[in-house]
């Protein structure tokens, strides 16, 4: 339970109930129940907030973008217009290449990234910042609500410097200690640079740690453009604790200074890190269009066991548009041991959304080990969408099986998930769980019941006019609308992303003559978790056809005159009435009421469209006269 103020201008969000705190380099997320004031940056999308040089692209119009890394499809979207940055929309890091395809209907884009999981930079002037005070929170466990014997401080603000650096610092607090931490983000002509750093006093225990990340420009360091080249390293030392991990429920003083020194799992220092060194190393190649390879290398200095250095070779083969072979090696050395695997994986692609995937390895000890996945990627946000995967692995005689399944209706979304575990056959092991998602939300006057709402949301209804007709939100020929209207109501679009401006297209199944929708699209901009609705759609109109003819009943033929009413505002449209040879003439766009249909010296008349009205209305023949009919 939370209430959230957002500020837009200064986009700056102040939260009061539970929640998880914002952090930097080192600190620790913690649920908290307080209060909290951070900068929120997803409140001003015109703002930019990071270095103009970054590796981000624009999406002008709402727009389909496909995600491929490594040349293989990770992630298909839709996005509102605006600046994004690939780092917030793929998981992956390390030496990568990323290809982002953009589909706005006028035709695709192909924007190429490699290695661009670097550092996070600031545009020069732009802070972030984060402030909580509060206790820590069980909400969600076995715990109490919130425990006020064990309070939490946690600040941090990041600044940007220059074009090419940005600095940090933060501070956190709690019963059993404190814990100071900094970092540092770099970008120069041959390498992007991020160094964070520690200092803990905790539980009687005080020392340090240093992390460094380095990401080389290949073409800057004379290496091909298809390299990509990573680093990275981090020390602690022996008295470092991690904030939050030491529990101050427990004697501090039974505690072991080093993992593993006791053997009371619970009676543990977690907090202690039983690494030294740990360095890490990844070089990848894009060799050929079809070849990509990858090493990774790792160090580790224990303060527990043996150090350990290991070797991870790979390779992948782009067998042809929807399949690749991935073989993989690792060799590690311990303590005068040597341990060797290899594997293979082979993916291949069914279409747009539906893949799959079959691995095994063997090492120089044991059987080989298999697995096999099938999956479908959705798109989960439109009705009649789903996914699912399905996974089952096997070694050594025992046999896991994984499922899980997602189903978006036009109100609801259910989720599936199972598991079993075989041993020989048998069956050890199996669970099952089914969650079913929806909301009701409110607007402008408007109830309404939809799928869950993740962000703000829009209530679209008809207009009695349209009574009846099934209105499609944002069609796709494909994969369908993200909202209909059906026999509970109005639509509900519960994913639009706030402080942007959204557009949505929409599909009425029969416009009834007469009737104007009111535009292609609706356009709005909402802040986060606020609604609106639109309607679609206006009242009835008609357009009145008949002939005009004198008091003697002869057509009025190639005459003009003026339309007036009392009653209704006229539209330009029907403001003036003239006849053809035959007498005839049309009247568009009439309300129901009463109109005064004026052809100078022919004379007046009255004309009345009924209430109800709808599309074209004959009204026969129309008497002129001096004084009015």
């Amino acid at each position: 339970m939370r209430a959230t103020y957002d500020n837009r201008f200064t986009a700056i969000r102040v939260v009061a109930g539970d929640f998880i705190t914002e952090t930097d380099g080192f600190q620790t997320a913690e649920e908290l129940f307080g209060v909290s004031i951070q900068r929120q940056f997803d409140l001003r999308p015109d703002l930019i907030t990071i270095p103009r040089n970054s590796q981000t692209f624009i999406v002008e119009r709402r727009a389909r973008v496909t995600i491929l890394v490594d040349g293989l499809v990770q992630r298909e979207l839709r996005l509102d217009p605006g600046r994004y940055s690939i780092a917030d929309l793929s998981s992956e890091t390390g030496a990568t290449d990323v290809e982002i395809i953009i589909d706005d209907g006028s035709g695709e884009q192909r924007l190429l990234f490699s290695a661009f999981s670097g550092p996070g930079l600031l545009d020069v002037g732009t802070i972030d910042f984060g402030a909580a005070y509060g206790f820590r929170s069980g909400i969600g466990t076995e715990d109490d609500f919130a425990d006020f014997d064990d309070e939490v401080i946690s600040v941090f603000a990041r600044a940007g410097i220059t074009n090419f650096a940005t600095i940090g610092a933060g501070f956190q607090q709690d019963n059993v200690g404190r814990f100071y931490s900094g970092t540092i983000a770099a970008s120069g002509r041959y390498a992007g640079l991020e160094v964070a750093g520690a200092y803990s006093e905790i539980a009687g225990n005080e020392g340090y740690s240093v992390d460094g990340d380095i990401v080389f420009y290949p073409e800057a360091i004379g290496l091909p453009s298809t390299v990509t080249l990573r680093a990275s390293a981090q020390y602690a030392s022996a008295g470092f604790r991690s904030f939050g991990s030491i529990d101050d429920a427990i004697d501090v003083s039974t505690l072991g200074l080093l993992v593993g020194e006791t053997g009371d799992d619970e009676e543990r220092d977690t907090g202690a890190l039983s690494n030294r060194w740990d360095v890490d190393l990844n070089i990848g190649a894009r060799l050929t269009d079809t070849l990509r390879a990858r090493l990774a290398a790792n160090y580790t200095d224990s303060r527990t066991q043996a150090d350990s250095f290991e070797v991870r070779p790979s390779l992948q083969i782009k067998l042809d548009e929807q399949t690749s072979l991935r073989l993989t090696g690792s060799a590690e050395f311990q303590d005068g041991t040597e341990d060797y695997a290899i594997g293979a994986v082979l993916n291949t692609r069914f279409g747009r959304n539906l893949s799959a995937s079959v691995a095994v390895t063997a090492d120089d000890e044991g059987a080989p080990e298999y697995s096999a996945t099938l999956r479908r990627s959705g798109p989960t946000n439109r009705v009649g969408g789903y996914d699912f995967n399905v996974s089952a692995d096997h070694s050594a005689g025992d046999t896991t099986a994984n499922g899980f399944a997602t189903y978006t209706g036009n109100r609801f979304i259910v989720d599936a998930e199972t598991s079993v575990d075989l041993d020989d056959a048998f069956v050890v092991r199996a669970d099952a769980s089914v969650r079913l998602g929806t909301s009701l939300v409110f607007a402008d006057g408007h109830f309404a019941v939809g799928r869950p709402v993740t962000d703000a949301f829009a209530i679209v209804y008809p207009n009695k006019s349209l009574e009846g007709q099934r209105i499609e939100i944002d069609p796709d020929e494909e994969s369908g609308p993200i909202a209909t209207t059906d026999f509970l109501g109005p639509a509900v679009v519960p994913d639009i992303t706030s402080y942007r401006s959204s557009d949505f297209d929409f599909r009425v199944d029969e416009v009834p003559l007469g009737v104007d929708l009111g535009g292609e699209n609706i356009s709005t901009v909402l802040a986060n978790r606020a609604g609106a609705a639109f309607q679609i759609g206006s009242d009835g109109v008609a357009s009145a056809v008949g002939v005009a003819v004198g008091a003697d009943g002869a057509p009025l033929a190639l005459v003009a005159g003026q339309v007036t009413s009392d009653e209704v505002d006229v539209a330009p449209e029907s403001a003036i009435i003239f006849t053809n040879q035959e007498g005839r003439f049309v009247l568009p766009q009439l309300e129901a009421g009463t109109y005064k249909l004026n052809l100078g010296a022919a004379g007046e008349a009255l004309l009345e469209i009924p209430e109800g009205s709808i599309g074209i209305v004959d009204v026969g023949k129309v008497r002129f006269n001096a004084t009015g009919s």
